[in-house]
């Protein structure tokens, strides 16, 4: 059966039938549900060369559309974690370019050199760590996101963060300033549905991973939601944290902070352009904040601002990641960098060993 679809509405009009094999072209301009559903047709009870036919799905796709960041995480994300105990080698990805295709046309491929920003990046060198209208042009995770840290060197400075949540996501990163005044983001912890009593212990773990106490933290920054009673709450978030030798204190919440910090990431990105190099960088453990980063938008109302974006009700999304992770970063450079940020040279000295 050959079939064609504009929207989900009419790519869901194939479900329901039996597909011994489905392919999918343009998968990025589905929801991430409607494909899923569409593969709830992917089965068989056919018998080929006397075994079993095993149903499967193909498709093929180029970065941007709406279904980008799902589409991106399950199969571009699975593809270069292949080394590693994550892999699932169900969701195989073949990376290629209009380069690799020997029937295409010199007119097609001035065509796609014709384009700009985004769209050259995403159609003519499919660049998956791209979004149209982003905030943060200059992320590059090839550029920004380096290996995991394995231990923490004496002589840096340490700092964490937190942005609250129960229904939404509780992210807590750890930063370090190291002897370049170049910062990073070396750790995440995310909860979802788990009180403090429950997260608590697992922030003394992760520190013990790299031979660090709460001790060695010289701040641990958080929202001023956490500070604040609600309900028939008899004691705050941050109380609660206490009694787990936790001191939380209250970020910069004040106004135009959250457009102030937005200027500041930015800075930290550099320009590659400009000669600039990253005065930031996150380790590849870090994956709330990895796939946050790329796919948040300015705000339509005011162009200074991120969009603010929340998690739908299973978790997905949202930019609780990223309000984290401004948080402990405003508070370092704040205290620690200031002026220093944008037109240095290169650190000599980066990651841990």
């Amino acid at each position: 059966m050959l079939g064609g679809f504009k929207d989900d509405r009419e790519a869901l009009s194939y479900q329901g039938i039996e597909y011994d094999i489905i392919v999918i072209e343009e998968t990025t301009q589905l929801s991430e549900h409607t494909y899923k559903t569409l593969r709830l047709s992917e089965r068989s009870s056919k018998i080929f060369d006397g075994k079993s036919w095993r149903a499967r799905t193909y498709n093929s796709t180029n970065p941007l559309g709406v279904g980008h960041q799902w589409y991106k995480k399950r199969f571009v994300d699975n593809e270069r974690d292949k080394h590693t105990a994550d892999y699932d080698p169900r969701k195989r990805f073949i990376f290629s370019t209009v380069d690799d295709n020997v029937f295409v046309g010199s007119e097609y491929v001035e065509n796609l050199d014709d384009l700009t920003g985004a769209e050259k990046r995403a159609y003519r060198y499919g660049d998956w760590n791209v979004s149209a209208g982003a905030y943060f042009e200059e992320w590059n995770e090839e550029r920004h996101v380096v290996p995991e840290f394995v231990t923490a060197p004496t002589y840096w400075r340490y700092f964490a963060s937190m942005d609250y949540g129960y229904s939404h996501w509780n992210v807590i990163h750890f930063h370090a300033l190291d002897s370049d005044s170049v910062l990073h983001t070396f750790h995440e912890v995310c909860h979802r549905k788990h009180h403090p009593h429950e997260i608590a212990p697992d922030i003394h773990t992760a520190l013990s991973k790299y031979g660090l106490t709460i001790n060695n933290l010289e701040m641990f920054v958080a929202g001023n939601d956490v500070f604040r009673k609600t309900g028939n709450a008899q004691e705050t978030v941050a109380e609660q944290y206490g009694k787990y030798n936790i001191a939380l204190s209250e970020a910069d919440m004040s106004p135009g902070s959250r457009i102030s910090g937005a200027h500041m990431l930015a800075r930290l990105l550099g320009n590659e352009a400009r000669g600039i190099p990253p005065r930031w960088y996150v380790t590849r453990n870090c994956k709330r904040l990895i796939d946050t980063i790329p796919y948040l938008e300015r705000d339509p109302n005011n162009s200074e601002d991120v969009h603010k974006i929340n998690a739908d009700e299973n978790g997905n999304g949202g930019d609780d990641a990223y309000d984290c992770a401004r948080y402990g970063l405003m508070y370092i450079e704040s205290q620690y960098i200031g002026n220093l940020v944008g037109g240095v040279t290169e650190p000599t000295f980066r990651g841990f060993s």
